[in-house]
């Protein structure tokens, strides 16, 4: 908070990355990290979505703006259609 107020940059410009298994580890303490950072305005993305076996159910415990599929689903997609499917499905899920 204290180097935001110092920055120049606005803080709406920055989206802070959250590995999904990092987040998971204290999930109280992440969505509490997340709630006051929004609050300044901020933004969150949840990188390597999809590789957690529960990775759908944090959708509702942390609140971000960004999902970054997992690169092994994206990469499969093309010659896979399982992949493809995941791929579709986690992209309807986020733009709910």
């Amino acid at each position: 908070r204290e180097r935001l107020a110092r920055s120049t940059v606005p803080p709406h410009r920055l989206c802070f990355e959250v590995t999904e298994t990092g987040a998971v580890r204290d999930l109280e303490r992440a969505a509490g990290f997340m709630h006051e950072l929004r609050a300044l305005g901020c933004r969150f993305a949840l990188d390597d979505f999809g590789t957690g076996f529960c990775s759908f159910s944090y959708l509702s415990e942390l609140e971000v703006e960004l999902l970054k599929i997992d690169g092994s689903f994206v990469r499969a997609a093309s010659s896979s259609p399982l992949a493809l499917a995941v791929v579709e499905s986690i992209v309807r899920i986020a733009q709910v």
